[in-house]
């Protein structure tokens, strides 16, 4: 008959499979950090026709 001995490893199905989950859960804040910094840096309004108008150096004809 066989020993039983003790050991510290755990059974997975995957011998990495918890460093897999852990860099997916990594990959995954660092997407989210990385869109709310985007998000606050390009959010504001859409700009008038007007002032798109005059970025690129056009005028807008004058009203009657």
């Amino acid at each position: 008959m066989k020993d039983h001995k003790v050991t510290q490893r755990v059974f997975c199905n995957a011998s990495n499979e918890m460093e897999h989950i852990a860099g997916l859960y990594a990959t995954y804040l660092r997407s989210t950090r990385l869109l709310c910094e985007l998000e606050a840096r390009y959010k504001g309004g859409e700009k008038s026709v007007e002032e798109s108008a005059k970025l690129v150096g056009l005028a807008l004809p004058k009203r009657k």
